[in-house]
């Protein structure tokens, strides 16, 4: 895992814990200090692609953390 990659699961991570839903691509990008949205997404997609997490098609806020994704998040495996 990439730092960039390792700082956006963790922002996800704090972001849901603290709103209770999961943050658009353009606040990921702020939150995780990512130079730009496309390479934010680039990396989501990444760790999409690695299991970390899934993603929903064309609709804000459907970043959902898999079993793997929690466990290298340090979270266990409850939502």
């Amino acid at each position: 895992m990439t730092p960039i990659q390792r700082r956006l699961l963790t922002a996800i991570v704090h972001y849901v814990r603290r709103h209770g839903y999961p943050p658009t691509l353009r606040e990921l990008t702020v939150l995780a200090a990512v130079s730009s949205t496309s390479v934010a997404a680039h990396n989501l997609r990444r760790l999409q692609a690695r299991g970390y997490l899934t993603i929903g098609e064309k609709r804000a806020r459907t970043i959902v953390l898999t079993e793997h994704g929690r466990r290298e998040a340090g979270i266990g495996i409850a939502p």
